[in-house]
């Protein structure tokens, strides 16, 4: 991820898919999904993301670099009490340390 120049209200996608390394297609796709839903210009219909999707996306990034599914992202984000998110995480923390016990047993054996 690159250093975002200005801190500004309203970004675009195309600004975000940058700064995120991530491409405008994963970015509708999330929109499409619900896991980040932006306004639309009347005008001309672009998507125009907030300083609030902006953290929000930057929360789903850190997600998805856990390898969590975007259905668990999406309850995680719009439909999700304390304790479900705590079992989601748990979950997900025994993924991880499973994956790296393997990787771990694999180089040393």
């Amino acid at each position: 991820m690159r250093e975002m120049e200005d801190r500004k209200d309203l970004y675009y996608i195309g600004e975000l898919a940058e700064y995120f390394g991530v491409s405008r297609d994963t970015l509708r796709l999330y929109d499409k999904v619900g896991i980040l839903s932006p306004k639309k210009d009347e005008k001309n219909q672009y998507r125009t993301y907030s300083r609030e999707d902006f953290i929000c996306l930057d929360y789903v990034m850190r997600l998805r670099k856990i390898n969590m599914s975007l259905e668990d992202i999406n309850m995680m984000i719009n439909d999700c009490t304390i304790e479900r998110a705590e079992a989601v995480m748990q979950v997900q923390e025994k993924i991880l340390e499973d994956k790296i016990h393997t990787e771990y047993a694999a180089n040393f054996n």
